[in-house]
């Protein structure tokens, strides 16, 4: 999932707040693209929250999406067993943005 790729989910009334940016040319010049994520645990092994994603292109259309995200543990890890948890999000705007996974 987005910034926080890992199986844990979040523990029971933690929330955070992530962001990120992406410069594909090493530059702030042309293309610049922003990414967010807010996430609450609801409990230990539910986390819902919000996703979002903003293109700023220079001198052009500016895309974005944003739309819901959640995750749940089915498994926590063991000295044998890794943690394993399934999650969706939605993305819901302009058009290349546009994803539901």
């Amino acid at each position: 999932m987005f910034s926080n790729p890992t199986s844990g989910t979040l523990p029971a009334n933690t929330a955070t707040l992530q962001y990120c940016f992406l410069l594909p040319t090493n530059d702030f010049s042309e293309v610049m693209g922003h990414g967010a994520l807010l996430a609450y645990g609801v409990t230990d092994f539910l986390e819902i929250g919000a996703i979002g994603n903003y293109i700023d292109f220079d001198g052009g259309s500016d895309p974005s999406a944003a739309g819901p995200m959640a995750r749940l543990r089915l498994m926590q890890d063991s000295a044998y067993l890794p943690e394993v948890s399934v999650g969706y999000y939605g993305k819901f705007g302009d058009d290349a943005l546009d994803q539901n996974t």
